[in-house]
């Protein structure tokens, strides 16, 4: 890499903000009030962010073994769900200029399977990052073989039913009156929690998982779209996900409207969540569930025997969820009339 002539003015200026663990270098913004107690701190997308334009100034400025704790906090901080394009690109450019003649093979093995998992990694492919996937993990070692340099990591992904710690945001999911069985139709209010000199948010990603059955379309968009704090949005998994991207919020709440009908028929639904995070900061998040109109298994089953002996036959169960008629309806007039015909069909004979 050609050293750059402003690398060195560059680490001038993070100098005041140098954060570090003894074998981990980064730089982290200055917090205010009680904000260090924010458990989603460690790590966030802002410090990987400016540690990755960090690693690059000092790689610019020669200072290759002074770099190395930076790619080390990298590495710490990188997500397999969400990698940031400036961590690859400054951990590629890292890898460049201490990479030597590679040919090895690593075998990874982890509690619960039988088999390890190979990685065979050569000069062709020394900069590509190599997945398997994995369950139930405990434990993991692993055995290399050959000549070169390599990293193997071991991440976990999953989540719990509660809101989430420490939220930046105000966020209310709320399932409305309209919605039914067939079609959920919530109101999603968000808003910002201020903290310090941060009054209000950056660019905010809203995230809804819909329940078990609900799939969004494209009425779904046009109608979430319509609210003028929402920049755009996409679906996602197959419309099972939505993603909207919001406006810097203020603390003052705003509202919009997402619409999504019943695409498959699921009982005892899990519930969906709604989530809030800062695109450029991730330690300001929130999250809420939502559950909609609970469907039994009854709702959704066919004409099954087993179904048919448990719930009663596809007639009875629409009958028992017939509306009841409306007083002064014509179903009491109706064998008047029959008998009425009936009637004069005899005196003709």
């Amino acid at each position: 890499m050609t050293r750059h002539p402003q690398a060195s003015r560059a680490l001038q200026l993070l100098e005041p903000y140098t954060n570090g663990t003894g074998s981990e270098r980064y730089w982290s913004r200055q917090l205010s009030g009680s904000e260090w107690r924010n458990p989603w701190l460690r790590h966030n997308s802002a410090e990987a962010s400016t540690a990755a334009w960090g690693l690059r100034a000092m790689l610019a400025a020669n200072l290759v073994d002074q770099a190395i704790p930076v790619a080390r906090f990298l590495l710490a901080a990188t997500k397999p769900g969400t990698l940031d394009p400036d961590v690859l690109e400054s951990l590629s450019q890292m890898a460049q200029l201490i990479k030597t003649s590679t040919n090895m093979r690593v075998s990874a093995n982890v509690t619960g399977s039988e088999e390890p998992r190979q990685f065979n990694i050569d000069d062709d492919n020394a900069l590509i990052i190599q997945t398997q996937l994995v369950r139930n993990v405990r434990a993991a070692s692993a055995r290399t073989e050959g000549r070169g340099l390599a990293v193997l990591g071991v991440a976990a992904r999953g989540g719990t039913n509660v809101t989430a710690a420490w939220p930046r945001y105000t966020l209310d999911p709320r399932v409305d009156a309209v919605s039914t069985r067939d079609r959920l139709q919530l109101s999603i209010c968000v808003g910002f929690v201020p903290q310090g000199n941060e009054t209000i948010s950056g660019l905010t990603l809203l995230t809804v998982q819909l329940p078990s059955g609900y799939l969004a379309d494209i009425h779904t968009l046009t109608e979430l779209k319509a609210a003028p704090h929402v920049s755009s949005a996409r679906l996602a998994a197959g419309g099972a996900r939505v993603l909207a991207w919001l406006r810097a919020l203020q603390p003052r709440e705003r509202c919009a409207t997402l619409a999504a009908p019943r695409a498959l028929p699921v009982a005892r639904q899990r519930p969906g969540h709604a989530t809030l995070r800062d695109v450029y900061d991730d330690s300001h998040r929130a999250r809420v569930f939502f559950q909609p109109i609970t469907a039994h298994a009854c709702d959704v089953c066919r004409e099954w025997a087993s179904c048919a002996r448990a719930c009663g036959t596809t007639a009875e169960r629409r009958a028992a969820d017939a509306p009841p008629p409306a007083p002064g309806a014509s179903h009491g007039i109706v064998p008047a009339a029959v008998l009425v015909v009936v009637g004069v069909l005899l005196s003709l004979r």
